[in-house]
Order: structure tokens, then C-alpha cells, then sequence
């Protein structure tokens, strides 16, 4: 399997909620960087993550809009689309479709993903979502 199908099974299982088959991309020492979190967390974190916005959003998909591959890096430029089916932080269901765009870098090594950095603008979902937006 290459990286980049590796990148594209993590996604397919997160749009999937087989967050076994997640777990099972993932290395040992696995870490997710994400604008929620001030510091790195581990695959238990993030798989907690997923499982939490998949009981919020239904629908979910990851659109893959351009990938690059570099050596033991992929890096991606995706969209995430969802429906507002379940409260989240505090927020009611609302009923909205969201999206947004965001950019992954993924670090592969032996078959696993050894971290995951993503960077993306969490006021544009929030602002989708009904909640007030603050600058």
C-alpha cells in the first residue's frame, strides 16, 4: 500500500465510523496536531475526537481536493462536508450542512501514520453552525 492510499484509507475509515480500522493506521506513537488542542494528542485522543463529531455531524465525508506526496510525507489540501445532526460545545443541532477546507500533513513511516498536523479555521464551522463568531 502506498502513502498515499494509506492517507486515503485513514480518511475512508473516518467517513466510514470504523474507528477500528482507524486505530488501525495509526502507529504506536501516533500524534495529531489539530487548532483544538495547545499540544500534540495520541491516537485514543483523536479516535475520542472523531467519535464525538461523527455523534454531532452525520453525512460526514472528506473530499480530497489535492495530495502530494514527498518521501515519507503526503501532504493534503480536502474539504469536510457534514450535516448538523447532534449537539456540539454547547451548540443544538441545528440542521445546517457545513464545510470547510482544511490542509493535512501526514508523516508515514513502515506502513503507519507516525503524526498528522492539520490546520484549518474552526470560526468558519462555528459560523455555519449559528453560533456567534468574534474576531
Amino acid at each position: 500500500m502506498t502513502n498515499k492510499e494509506i492517507v486515503k484509507g485513514s480518511f475512508a475509515s473516518i467517513d466510514a465510523k470504523d474507528f477500528t480500522t482507524m486505530k488501525n493506521y495509526m502507529d504506536s506513537k501516533y500524534q495529531f496536531r489539530n487548532p483544538f488542542a495547545t499540544e500534540p494528542i495520541s491516537s485514543d485522543e483523536h479516535i475520542g475526537m472523531s467519535q464525538m463529531m461523527s455523534s454531532s455531524f452525520s453525512e460526514a465525508i472528506h473530499i480530497i481536493d489535492v495530495m502530494a506526496g514527498d518521501g515519507d510525507y503526503v501532504a493534503v489540501s480536502a474539504r469536510w462536508k457534514a450535516k448538523h445532526t447532534g449537539e456540539f460545545n454547547g451548540i443544538p443541532a441545528s440542521g445546517n450542512l457545513v464545510e470547510f477546507y482544511f490542509l493535512e500533513m501526514f508523516h508515514i513511516v513502515n506502513g503507519k501514520v507516525l503524526s498528522t498536523h492539520v490546520e484549518f479555521n474552526p470560526m468558519t464551522m462555528m459560523a455555519q453552525l449559528g453560533a456567534p463568531v468574534t474576531a
